[in-house]
């Protein structure tokens, strides 16, 4: 009996032991979610495909044609924005690839074109309305969390844009939106709250104040402006391209989000702040401006009053809301548009980066960052239409956040060049907010547009990819440091996935450098002591990085004044330095060769040191810098006649010393080429 008892027991601890492990799988299982990032989808209503590519791909009748070589695909072209057809199917993509399945979209801004800036006020919302409408239409059943980009963000009334947007957004959210373009949302059933920024606020672009200037006078008091009227734009921009549908939202109608209603809410939470933020509309008593001028110094005067009250709200909103998810023992996502930091693909002595906050808000941000890393479990940001992340470390070095940032949906060429379109899909523990792993989705535009239909292909794993144990500031931190091995293998699989395959040259020496800095160091100060100090780290196994002494560069003077009469194109030019000196090092290296100056000027500076080191005579200098002269007439006149897409042709050794279009030695800095080939 006793033993028959025993079994009994035993069979019941067994069953229910089984039942614990089928609920434990059951509860594991339900712990993972995944959401959509899309950013930088750049409708352009005007592509055409029987446009140029050389003019947005727009078809202006009664205009002389370029000298293009190629008409704009149905997808898109590398020279333009988004045509309709690109986003569509995009969005189908979307819903073919994981259904329902998702949890909620981050679209983190500029739905508009690069070249809407002249369009009316109306047309813009009347773009952002049919994005709008197909992604409510593509996600029925789920949230999409917008942010306003710098394109659609700086001419729109935010109370238009929370009226497109008011299906999406709970009240709370919309009420901090509607005042200042930037809104918190929490998902209830896990304790993950989105922190939405109006990162406009932020950005570093001395033409942004005038851009920007309509969105904030239509919130500031009537009785503080000189004059009226509205400050829309221009009017429309011609007619739309029949390839471009418009889709109007009806509100009344607009799609139930079955069964995730209760999941998100604001519910008052993170808005302590909101009593004052009411008074965002109080200025200065008997302030009065003047809105149509400028100040002596190039800014709006009236602008800068208005949009510094506004830029110190949201820093006090934003701390508001961390410090209340750290002590509620939330986890957070941090979302905008343009990220904080200096942007890994602009390269160049003058300017160390192009940065996109201000000095101060960048530092700001970072500060905030560095205060709560322990609750932010993510930062997504898009605007660099780059493939790219950013790691940040806290006051001892240690790496305590990571940020990712992604490409664009419009393959449009930027002044660092084209990407193929892309999209994202994040899988997370929808417990804890923690980010697993992501899936990189990309369009082969070229392809798609041969065989006349979209090709929306995974492009790699994270994890798998970059042989991360996971996602985490650490991981990727290790990783990055990958970048300085012998054979650079790891920076190119990384380069390769930040032009999302569309990648048109190498990139080593300063340019992986500029890389390398940008994503370890967000601080600009960092950031340039970084490219002083670090260049030999790259591709050179940590070796001391050498200088090249005085008699080195009289011998390379020298070289070069026997080679001048040989020389055949700018291309020949610039590989001589390439074949003598492979590498860069150090800045102070161009400093002596004094290449700041225009060719001219610097086939001085060349001669004077050959004379020099030689006391040649005034009769030999004037002889040898006239042959010289000659070589540089003829390959001023040579640039000048020739297309960008020949020269790249015509001398592959040398083609990324001439991304500018047109390169006129007239009016570029030949030092920017020589410090490039130096530096590769």
């Amino acid at each position: 009996m006793d033993l028959l008892n025993c079994f009994t027991s035993c069979s019941n601890f067994l069953r229910l032991g089984f039942l614990l492990l089928t609920l434990i799988m059951e509860n594991t299982q339900a712990r993972i979610g995944y959401f959509w990032h899309i950013t930088d989808l750049h409708l352009d209503t005007i592509y055409s495909t029987q446009g140029d590519v050389m003019r947005s791909c727009w078809h202006i009748e009664r205009q002389p044609p370029s000298s293009s070589t190629h008409s704009p695909g149905r997808y898109g072209d590398y020279l333009c924005d988004s045509p309709w057809s690109l986003i569509e199917s995009a969005a189908k993509a979307m819903k073919s690839r994981q259904g329902d399945n998702v949890e909620f979209v981050l679209w983190t801004g500029d739905g508009l074109s690069h070249s809407a800036h002249p369009m009316s006020e109306m047309k813009k919302l009347e773009i952002l309305r049919n994005i709008t409408d197909l992604l409510g239409r593509t996600f029925s059943s789920q949230f999409v969390f917008p942010v306003l980009g710098h394109e659609d963000g700086t001419t729109t009334n935010f109370r238009h844009m929370g009226e497109l947007w008011r299906h999406w957004l709970p009240t709370e959210a919309l009420h901090t939106f509607e005042k200042g373009g930037y809104y918190s949302i929490e998902q209830t059933k896990s304790r993950l709250r989105i922190i939405a920024l109006n990162t406009n606020f932020m950005r570093h672009d001395p033409k942004y104040s005038q851009s920007h200037l309509a969105a904030v006078r239509q919130r500031m008091p009537s009785n503080t402006m000189n004059g009226g009227g509205n400050m829309g734009g221009a009017g429309g921009m011609g007619s739309d391209s029949t390839e471009y549908k418009n889709y109007y939202y009806h509100h009344n109608n607009m799609h139930q989000h079955h069964g995730h209603a209760s999941d998100w809410s604001s519910s008052g939470h993170g808005y302590g702040y909101n009593s004052h933020h009411r008074g965002i509309n109080v200025m200065p008593g008997g302030m009065h401006y003047n809105m149509n001028g400028l100040d002596g110094g190039g800014r709006v005067s009236a602008l800068s009053e208005f949009e510094n009250q506004d830029t110190e709200k949201q820093w006090i909103w934003l701390e508001d809301v961390l410090s209340k998810s750290k002590a509620n023992k939330e986890t957070v996502y941090i979302v905008g548009h343009i990220p904080p930091g200096s942007d890994e693909r602009h390269i160049g002595l003058q300017q160390n980066g192009h940065t996109t906050f201000t000095e101060s808000n960048n530092k700001r941000y970072l500060e905030l960052v560095r205060k709560y890393s322990s609750i932010i479990q993510g930062q997504f940001f898009g605007h660099l239409h780059s493939d790219s992340f950013r790691i940040i470390y806290d006051d001892k070095g240690k790496p305590v956040s990571w940020m990712m940032i992604s490409p664009s949906v419009t393959p449009r060429k930027m002044s660092v060049g084209s990407n193929n379109p892309a999209m994202r899909l994040y899988k997370f523990d929808t417990d804890s907010g923690q980010v697993l792993d992501y899936t990189q989705y990309y369009m082969d535009l070229q392809l798609a547009n041969t065989l006349g239909e979209p090709n929306w292909l995974p492009e790699y794993n994270l994890t798998h990819y970059y042989a991360l144990s996971d996602i985490s500031a650490i991981s990727l931190h290790n990783f990055v440091d990958r970048f300085t091995s012998n054979d650079g293998s790891w920076f190119a699989k990384y380069y390769r996935a930040n032009t999302v395959r569309h990648q048109n040259e190498n990139c080593e020496g300063v340019c992986m450098l500029n890389h390398y800095c940008a994503i370890t160091r967000v601080d600009y100060k960092e950031f340039r002591q970084c490219l002083e100090k670090e260049q030999s780290a790259l591709r050179s196994g940590g070796n001391k990085s050498h200088t090249v002494n005085g008699k080195i560069l009289i011998i390379l003077s020298m070289m070069l004044t026997i080679t001048m009469t040989y020389i055949n194109s700018i291309c020949d030019f610039l590989c001589i330095f390439q074949r003598l000196i492979t590498r860069c090092q150090q800045l102070n290296v161009i400093k002596k060769f004094q290449l700041y100056v225009r060719f001219r000027e610097m086939r001085i500076k060349i001669m004077g040191n050959f004379v020099a080191s030689n006391n040649n005579n005034g009769a030999n200098y004037k002889k040898e810098t006239k042959g010289f002269d000659q070589v540089l007439l003829y390959n001023v006149e040579s640039i000048e006649s020739k297309r960008y897409q020949a020269l790249r042709q015509q001398n592959h050794n040398c083609h990324h010393c001439l991304q500018r279009k047109p390169m006129s030695i007239t009016q570029t800095d030949i030092y920017i080429c020589i410090c490039k080939v130096l530096n590769n």
